[in-house]
């Protein structure tokens, strides 16, 4: 019995194979080879509306019913080329054939080369509406496998996309993409995707993946200004998913790796507007003096970039009308980021754009070993952009600060900085010049490095000349750092260096500032056995003293002695004898009395 079962079903496939040659045989015999190729030319022809050359057709019917077409060439014009293909393999539906209809139920698709010239004028290009069409969806019905090996896209000569190869499957509901492989540059970047194209939904999956040993190169290609550095876009990797239907599209899961940096992200665009959107980014560390394109000399010896490539002018208005537009919402995580001379970590940013407004709440980060919390809003609805920018830095280690400046480290200890701005203009110009901004700094129990103050003011008495200008740039505060800067900072610790030191029991620098000048509010320290006061005011548009003056107290807050400290009119500075900050010796204003001039008010008690 089991032979006889095993022999009817040599019969059966015996039989349909039969039928299948008849078919394939008549169909042969009914359809010839130049109607084969003549269908072919017009089906193409007619889907792509451009003129097609090949230099032949080969007709098989085992396994299945198949042409194969060499060197077909599609032509952007009569005489340039624009598509290229080495071999194309069509498995043709027998049926339809028969009717004299050509339908493609697979292509295999060899070398195709596709050959984009920028310079082609507008008369060469084919502007016809008909040109516009894509392939009938009809036709898809059958087609049930696309396959592509070693594809190309030339743009001009000078970008090139390669290795192209792709597995595509398809049925009525569903376009599986199994794998599309490309190059993109030579020796670039090479990207993968995959996914599923659902017809019926209205859905699209697409997992995304590409690398690059040398993505420097590749943005190079592009003319895109890069890094000199050699260890900076070497190693690129990207992963992530696209999920896209009518309502928009979401991008997850998504990584980067670049160099030593990862970064994982997620984002949300609404009804295909670029305008609006949402993100959720995390880095875990970042160099960014690795990518900051070489300028040629640009920056400062401290990293700083020179004050003449500032465009502090530059009109701001094209940026404000595009950010009126945004719907944004965001949150970024960094681990750690040096940029310049400053070095943050734990960074966490949320924010919103809408209806022509800016709110970032909270900007927190860690600086100069303290915590920096703020936030800043942005109304662009008035007829000039309206800022108001508030932030606080706790614990800061002060020494960190005089670090950065590369300026001598007089003082050490941690402060708080309390700062508010508010702005208005379209241009940094205006933004600088309308700044309204009160500064607080201050802090318990630091440490002036320089010289015992204390001690020095004991033989004070007998002094005729008593410069102290660093001591003037401590209680200064924030705005100290233009004092100390008006000097030599090698000079500075030569000539200043007494020996000693000094405990600041309490340090307040409160300054106001309006219109580019900073004017002292509350600025004293106290030492064990005194207090010292500031009073007047720094250009800081100029960085120079317009005036100022340090007192030592006594306790009723007036001043015991006075010390005016200005600059010369130049501005210049003259190493040899410090020209440029000038001092008059301090004058001993009374000994006793009952009534005096009070100097300071203010917290310091």
């Amino acid at each position: 019995m089991k032979g006889v079962a095993m022999f009817k079903r040599h019969i059966i496939g015996i039989s349909v194979t039969a039928v299948l040659l008849v078919l394939a045989y008549v169909a042969y015999a009914f359809i010839s080879k130049d109607d084969i190729i003549l269908m072919v030319q017009k089906q193409i022809e007619k889907n792509f509306h451009q003129k097609v050359t090949f230099s032949n057709v080969s007709i098989s019917v085992l396994p299945s019913l198949t042409a194969e077409i060499d060197d077909l060439a599609l032509y952007q014009d009569e005489q340039n080329k624009m598509v290229e293909v080495k071999k194309i393999v069509l498995n043709l539906n027998i049926d339809t054939l028969m009717q004299k209809e050509l339908v493609i139920e697979s292509i295999e698709i060899t070398s195709p080369a596709i050959n984009i010239d920028p310079n082609a004028t507008a008369s060469e290009k084919d502007t016809s509406a008909d040109s516009n069409r894509s392939f009938d969806p009809k036709n898809l019905k059958f087609l049930k496998k696309v396959t592509l090996r070693d594809g190309s896209v030339n743009y001009g000569s000078r970008y090139h996309i390669g290795k192209i190869s792709a597995d595509i499957v398809l049925s009525p509901e569903i376009i599986k993409i199994e794998k599309l492989k490309a190059t993109v540059g030579q020796n670039g970047l090479s990207a993968v995707v995959s996914g599923l194209v659902d017809i019926q939904k209205e859905t699209i999956t697409l997992n995304l993946a590409a690398k690059s040993s040398s993505l420097k190169t590749l943005l190079q290609q592009f003319d895109i200004n890069t890094s000199a550095r050699s260890d900076s876009l070497e190693n690129f990797k990207f992963a992530g998913t696209v999920k896209a239907d009518r309502k928009g599209l979401l991008l997850k899961n998504a990584r980067i790796i670049l160099d030593d940096t990862h970064v994982d992200f997620e984002t949300v665009v609404k009804d295909y507007n670029a305008s609006t959107m949402a993100f959720r980014t995390t880095v875990d560390e970042i160099d960014l003096n690795r990518y900051l394109p070489d300028t040629n000399g640009s920056h400062d010896a401290d990293g700083s970039v020179a004050s003449g490539d500032v465009q502090s002018s530059k009109d701001l208005t094209p940026l404000i009308e595009l950010v009126k537009k945004l719907r944004i919402s965001n949150s970024v995580k960094i681990g750690s980021l040096k940029i310049k001379n400053y070095e943050l970590s734990d960074i966490f940013i949320k924010g919103k754009i809408a209806n022509g407004k800016v709110r970032i709440n909270p900007v927190a980060f860690k600086i100069y070993d303290g915590k920096f919390e703020g936030s800043i809003a942005v109304d662009l609805k008035n007829r000039e952009p309206y800022f108001d920018i508030k932030y606080r830095i706790k614990q800061a280690d002060i020494e960190s600060v005089f670090k950065q400046r590369k300026v001598p480290e007089i003082i050490t200890g941690r402060v708080n900085l309390l700062t508010h701005i508010t702005t208005f203009g379209s241009t940094i110009d205006d933004l600088l010049e309308n700044a309204d901004a009160d500064i607080a700094l201050f802090g318990d129990d630091l440490m002036f490095n320089k010289y015992d103050i204390d001690a020095a003011l004991e033989g004070f008495d007998k002094a005729t000349s008593f410069d102290m200008i660093d001591l003037a740039g401590v209680v200064a505060g924030p705005l100290g750092i233009v004092l100390v800067n008006t000097y030599d900072a090698i000079e500075m610790k030569k000539t200043l260096d007494k020996g000693g030191q000094t405990k600041i029991v309490k340090l307040m620098a409160s300054w106001k500032v309006r219109d580019l000048v900073a004017s002292a509010r509350d600025v004293a320290i106290k030492t064990p056995k005194n207090r010292i006061a500031v009073k007047g005011d720094i250009d800081l548009k100029n960085a120079r003293i317009k005036r100022l003056y340090i007192a030592i107290l006594n306790k009723r807050g007036c001043a015991k002695f006075l010390q005016k400290i200005k600059m010369l009119d130049d501005g210049s500075i003259d190493v040899s004898d410090k020209l440029n900050v000038v001092t008059t010796p301090f004058k001993k204003l009374f000994d006793r009395g009952e009534q005096c001039r009070v100097f300071y008010r203010g917290r310091v008690k």
